[in-house]
C-alpha cells in the first residue's frame, strides 16, 4: 500500500450459519493525486472452509496497483513511482486432540516499483512450506496460559524459478518453550522459550532480520543514544514476503544475518480491573477496561557471526475493549546491554483479536 497517499474501499464477509465456511471481499480504490490523473485498484479475497473438519482449508489472493508521488531532488517536480504487488496463498492443516497441529501450505507474491526515470525492480517469492506445532497446557482468561509445554518446527523451500534472488533457498526453524506458574500467587507466571532460525542458500547471504521491527502498531519509539544502528537492506525482498525473527528489546535495532539462536524468559502478573461503562456517551457500545499486566524480561540471542545481542527490561499493557473492539495498549522500556547499550522506550498499540 502507499505509505503517504490514503485509499478508500468496502469490506464485505459473511459464510453458512453453521460457520463451516466463512469469507471476505475487499476492494478499494486510490484516487487522483500529485502524481497521476486516474484511479488505482486494489482487492482482496479469503475464504475458510472447514467441512471436512478437523481438517482446514485456508486460501487468499489479492493484487493492489498504487502510485506514490515522488519529489525530484533539487527541484519542486513531482513525478509518479508505480507499485503494483500480486498475492496468493493456499493452506491446509489439521489439529489432533487440540494438541498437535500440522500444515502444509504454499505461497506466491510479486512486487513491482519503478521510480522516477529508473529501470523497474521486480521482486518475486514463492514456494511450498511445512510446519508442525504440539502444545500441551491450561489457561484461564486472565493469565492466559498458566501451565505448558511447547514444540514447533517448520521447513519451507523457495526455488530459484520461482523467485528474483540468484539461487534457491532453505528456511528451517524451530522452539522449544513452556510456561510454568509460580509459587508467589496464583496468577504469577514464569514463561521461558528458545528459538532457532537458519535460512541455507548458496548464492544469497543477509537474508534474516532480527530484530527492527515490533510486534504491534508503535504509537512512540525512542532510544537513549544518538546513534542510528544500520538498518536492514530489505530492497531485495517483496513487503509481503520477509525473513525476520522478533528480538524484544531491539524494536529499533535490526540485525542482518543468516542464522541465529534466540532465548527469552519473563516473568508475568495480571492486575484485574474488569470496570466499565454499558454505553459510551449513552449512543457507542459498550466498553471497560479488563487487566493490566506487569511483566519484566529478558532475552538474548546470538547470530551467525557468533556475535552475542541481549536485553532486560519491563513492560505495563493495559487490556481493554473499546466499542467492543478488543485492544491491548503496553508501554515498554528496556536496557541492551549489548551492541549500542541504549535504554529504549516503545509506546504500541494491538489488537488482541
Amino acid at each position: 500500500m502507499s505509505n503517504t497517499q490514503a485509499q478508500y474501499g468496502i469490506v464485505l464477509g459473511g459464510g453458512d450459519r453453521l460457520g463451516l465456511q466463512r469469507w471476505s471481499l475487499a476492494g478499494h480504490v486510490q484516487p487522483p493525486n500529485a502524481a497521476t490523473s486516474r484511479l488505482h485498484w486494489g482487492g482482496e479475497l479469503a475464504y475458510l472452509n472447514t467441512m471436512l473438519a478437523p481438517w482446514q482449508i485456508l486460501a487468499t489472493a489479492g493484487f493492489v496497483d498504487w502510485v506514490d508521488p515522488v519529489t525530484m531532488a533539487g527541484s519542486d517536480v513531482t513525478r509518479a513511482e508505480d507499485r503494483r504487488t500480486r498475492d496468493a496463498a493456499l493452506s491446509v492443516s489439521r489439529t489432533w486432540r487440540d494438541t498437535i497441529t500440522t500444515t502444509v501450505s504454499a505461497i506466491y507474491t510479486d512486487d513491482f516499483d519503478r521510480p522516477p526515470d529508473l529501470p523497474g525492480l521486480d521482486r518475486r517469492l514463492g514456494g511450498p512450506a511445512v510446519s508442525l506445532a504440539w502444545l500441551s497446557g491450561e489457561s484461564t482468561p486472565y493469565t492466559g496460559l498458566r501451565r505448558a509445554l511447547l514444540a514447533s518446527a517448520s521447513a519451507a523451500y523457495y526455488p530459484h524459478a520461482l523467485s528474483s534472488f540468484a539461487g534457491d533457498i532453505y528456511d528451517t526453524g524451530g522452539a522449544l518453550g513452556g510456561v510454568v506458574p509460580l509459587p508467589l500467587g496464583a496468577r504469577h507466571t514464569l514463561t521461558w522459550l528458545l528459538r532457532g532460525r537458519a535460512l541455507l542458500a548458496r548464492d544469497d547471504t543477509g537474508l534474516l532480520q532480527l530484530g527492527g521491527f515490533s510486534q504491534g502498531l508503535a504509537l512512540f519509539s525512542g532510544r537513549s543514544v544518538s546513534a542510528e544502528p544500520l538498518p536492514f537492506d530489505d530492497l531485495r525482498f517483496p513487503p509481503n514476503l520477509r525473513f525476520a525473527e522478533y528480538l524484544r528489546g531491539y524494536e529499533d535495532y535490526a540485525i542482518t544475518t543468516d542464522r541465529a539462536a534466540i532465548a527469552s524468559l519473563a516473568w508475568r502478573y495480571p492486575l484485574i480491573i474488569d470496570r466499565g461503562v454499558a454505553a459510551l456517551f449513552g449512543i457507542l457500545p459498550a466498553s471497560f477496561l479488563r487487566q493490566l499486566d506487569l511483566e519484566v524480561f529478558a532475552t538474548g540471542a546470538v547470530d551467525r557471526r557468533r556475535n552475542s545481542h541481549a536485553a532486560a527490561g519491563g513492560e505495563l499493557t493495559l487490556r481493554l475493549e473499546l466499542m467492543r473492539v478488543p485492544l491491548e495498549l503496553g508501554y515498554q522500556i528496556a536496557r541492551r546491554v549489548r551492541d549500542d547499550e541504549a535504554i529504549t522506550q516503545l509506546l504500541e498499540l494491538a489488537f488482541a483479536l
